[in-house]
């Protein structure tokens, strides 16, 4: 038996979607991530990203790159329930 809001991708992200109210954030905690729901465009924008500090046990390229890798794989899963995924500038 599969329950549609865990079934895959495409049961998270439409369970995020339906989670979130107009205006909503959502954030990914491991990469520092956080998106606003924009429910009349059909939009995820991308409005924060946690920035590097001193200290952290890796280069801040390295962040970087894991951020733009996690927000591209969000973009996936998202256009595959009809949800345009965008970064405010």
């Amino acid at each position: 038996m599969t329950f549609p809001a865990v079934d895959g991708t495409h049961g998270f992200a439409r369970g995020v979607w339906n989670m979130l109210r107009d205006g909503g954030t959502w954030a990914v905690p491991r990469s520092g991530l956080v998106y606003q729901k924009r429910e009349d465009a059909k939009q995820l924008a991308l409005i924060s990203r946690m920035p590097w500090m001193e200290g952290m046990p890796f280069p801040e390229e390295h962040l970087h790159s894991f951020q733009d890798d996690d927000h591209e794989g969000v973009e996936k899963i998202f256009a595959a329930i009809g949800i345009r995924v965008t970064e405010d500038p």
